[in-house]
């Protein structure tokens, strides 16, 4: 695995070595909890073992988790961009109204007002109907 991530997918494809993935991590409220699992974080990336363990975080930019896991710590950031989230999360709002044997029924422009609202709502994730 090379030290630097080029937000290729692909280059994760080939990794040999072990990736523990903690997915969302600005879903949890800000508190205690959040600023505990921050430092679990930080603990394992310390590890000894740490050169054989990669952490992958997922994470919408916010400003404490930003700070926590800096460059300067070791920590490679990448940013993903919306354009292509957004279509993925429209198509598949689309596809869930069109299933949903209520939400299907209402007017068009009900249905599309509601499928706007989820993407701009969503600001990258993903709303599970």
């Amino acid at each position: 695995m090379p030290d630097t991530f080029n937000g290729d997918a692909t280059s994760l494809q080939s990794a040999t070595e072990p990736f523990l993935v903690f997915d969302g991590r600005d879903e949890r409220p800000h508190s205690n909890v959040r600023e505990a699992i921050f430092k679990l974080l930080q603990d394992i990336s310390t590890l000894s073992t740490a050169d054989r363990i990669h952490l992958l975080l997922t994470s919408r930019n916010e400003s404490d988790i930003a700070h926590q896991f800096t460059h300067a710590a070791g920590w490679i950031r990448c940013q993903m961009h919306n354009d292509g989230i957004q279509s993925d999360i429209a198509l598949y709002a689309a596809t869930q109204i069109a299933r949903h044997p209520e939400l299907n029924t209402l007017p068009d422009n009900i249905k599309e007002e509601v499928q706007t609202k989820l993407v701009e709502g969503s600001n990258g994730m993903q709303v599970l109907l």
